[in-house]
């Protein structure tokens, strides 16, 4: 399971450039489930005294509301676990960190406050990946289009002609063009292969999926 997405941060890019890098990664299951950030530290550490706090880049974001309230250093680390393990090593009183309630009881900190997220609706949509694709109502594509006008509303032509809803599409730059990240509401066997790869340079199948939702 990897995070691709959170609906406060915004995409996990890191994870799809991984994903585009490996060929025979597919997408089994799109889980999406809410995320309940706490501020937690040592067993006799104090919110207002905190003088730094870790956590990954994105669970700093999702929180920046509060960390900007609190005024403490915001450090970020590879991921929550490492943060958690660093404040732990520390044994600082003075030194916090952002992860979900479970984690940080589990290896032996103190929430010292709960929900510290900015938005209370705070999701993140997680991937299930295998080496071998799985059957679903949903899609998900890479795509690499020629770079000429109309490229990408050409490309989009044959969803359309044949009703298929685009869920999702993100974009990331790459040596002064763009590939895309297309999430669609039908089979593998649905899709127009023929047409969009007529219309594109390069198209990569993330196979089909099945949504699950814990919101």
């Amino acid at each position: 399971m990897v995070a691709v997405e959170n609906s406060i941060d915004g995409m996990v890019g890191e994870s799809i450039r991984r994903i585009r890098k490996r060929e025979n990664v597919f997408v089994t299951m799109e889980v999406h489930y809410p995320i309940n950030l706490c501020l937690g530290g040592m067993e006799n550490s104090k919110e207002e005294k905190l003088e730094e706090v870790y956590s990954h880049p994105k669970a700093l974001g999702q929180c920046s509301e509060y960390l900007e309230k609190l005024g403490a250093n915001k450090i970020p680390t590879k991921s929550t676990t490492e943060a958690i393990g660093i404040v732990k090593e520390l044994g600082n009183p003075k030194a916090g960190v952002i992860a979900p309630k479970v984690a940080i009881e589990k290896n032996g900190l103190k929430v010292l406050k709960e929900g510290v997220q900015n938005e209370k609706n705070n999701y993140t949509i997680f991937w299930e990946l295998s080496n071998k694709k799985e059957k679903g109502h949903c899609t998900a594509l890479i795509v690499d289009l020629i770079d000429k006008p109309g490229a990408l509303y050409e490309f989009l032509k044959p969803f359309a002609r044949k009703r298929i809803n685009l869920y999702a599409i993100h974009s990331w730059p790459e040596n002064g063009k763009y590939w895309f990240l297309v999430k669609v509401r039908c089979s593998n066997e649905e899709i127009p292969w023929k047409e969009l790869k007529r219309r594109a340079e390069k198209i990569r199948d993330l196979g089909s999926y099945f949504i699950k939702s814990f919101l």
